[in-house]
C-alpha cells in the first residue's frame, strides 16, 4: 500500500482591506471638501426690509401663491402649469428683474415644489422665497 501524504490546504481567501478603507476614506474627504464649496442661492436669507424693497421695485416679478392654491403673477391669475413660460417671457422683457415668490403657509407641498421647479426651469437662479403667516 502506498502511503499518501495529506497536505493541509487553506481554502479561505484573505482579502486585504487596507486599499478599500483607503478609497472610502478618500471619498469621504473629497465629498466633505466638495460640499463645503457648494453654495445654494436659495439658502441666502434676506431681511424684511430687503424683501419689502424688492416688492416695491418696478423691475420685480412677483409670484404669489395663496392658501387656496391660486397662483398670481403680477395682477394676473395663472395656471401653475404655465408659470415657467410666463416667467421666461417676463424675464426676456426685463432680464435683470428680481423674482419674489410669496407663499402662504397653507399651500400644499406638491404645489410648492411645482412652483419652485417652474422658477428654476425658467432659468432663474436668484429668486427670493417668502413664506407668509396666513394658514
Amino acid at each position: 500500500m502506498a502511503i499518501r501524504k495529506h497536505s493541509i490546504v487553506n481554502d479561505s481567501a484573505d482579502i486585504d482591506m487596507v486599499p478599500i478603507v483607503d478609497v472610502v476614506f478618500l471619498l469621504v474627504v473629497f465629498l466633505l471638501i466638495a460640499g463645503y464649496f457648494i453654495k445654494d442661492a436659495a439658502s441666502k436669507s434676506y431681511s424684511d426690509e430687503e424683501i419689502a424693497a424688492l416688492k416695491q421695485d418696478a423691475t420685480t416679478i412677483s409670484v404669489i401663491v395663496t392658501g387656496t392654491d391660486q397662483v398670481w403673477v403680477g395682477a394676473h391669475q395663472i395656471d401653475p402649469r404655465i408659470l415657467r413660460k410666463t416667467l421666461e417671457r417676463l424675464r426676456a422683457v426685463t432680464p435683470k428683474a428680481a423674482v419674489v415668490v410669496e407663499m402662504d403657509r397653507g399651500v400644499r407641498k406638491v404645489l410648492q415644489a411645482t412652483i419652485v421647479d417652474a422658477v428654476r426651469d425658467a432659468g432663474i437662479r436668484d429668486y427670493v422665497l417668502v413664506e407668509q403667516g396666513a394658514s
